[in-house]
């Protein structure tokens, strides 16, 4: 066996990197992992909507302004209001009601969080809190599961052809 090397006669040699590295201390993400799964929780949990319910909000003195509804999670919730219509200032508290139909509404009231105006695409974006003090809180807790649970399975209509009758 000539070829074979010998090992346990060498002499082990630490290069410096390797003395670096005994000597950095090991560093436990446990915490830092479990914050980032908890933000991504939190960005899952926020239920897009497109549409999927009517939303209005109270201007006070004037009347209903249409909007749309962005998304809804447990903390509160966002909306686009068309720039021509204005827009809220953080701060604001606002009345806004989730309509079921054309007169069955849901109010709630919101403090507005931030608004972003997107200039080129037209609208103010508003993010809001859900003013817990002002608001059924169970009510709005199972509200916002039932949005949450009927996204998941929503379908998008392509244009079926809807009929008067079938002639059965």
């Amino acid at each position: 066996m000539g070829d074979v090397i010998e090992l346990k006669g060498r002499k082990s040699i630490e290069s410096s990197s390797e003395k670096e590295f005994k000597r950095t201390p090991i560093l436990d993400i446990t915490e830092i992992r479990e914050k980032q799964i908890q933000q991504e929780r939190r960005v899952a949990r926020r239920t897009v909507i497109d549409g999927f319910i009517g939303f209005s909000v109270v201007i006070p003195g004037r009347g209903l302004l249409k909007v749309n509804l962005f998304d809804v999670s447990k903390g509160g919730l966002s909306f686009d209001i068309n720039i021509e219509s204005g827009h809220f200032r953080e701060g604001e508290e606002v009345a806004v009601r989730f309509y079921f139909s054309q007169t069955m509404y849901f109010p709630i009231v919101v403090k507005i969080t931030s608004c972003r105006i997107f200039h080129e695409e037209g609208f103010a974006r508003h993010g809001a809190n859900f003013i817990s003090e002002l608001t059924d809180k169970t009510v709005l807790e199972h509200f916002v599961n039932f949005i949450e649970s009927v996204s998941l399975s929503l379908k998008k209509d392509n244009g079926d052809l809807f009929i008067n009758e079938f002639g059965g």
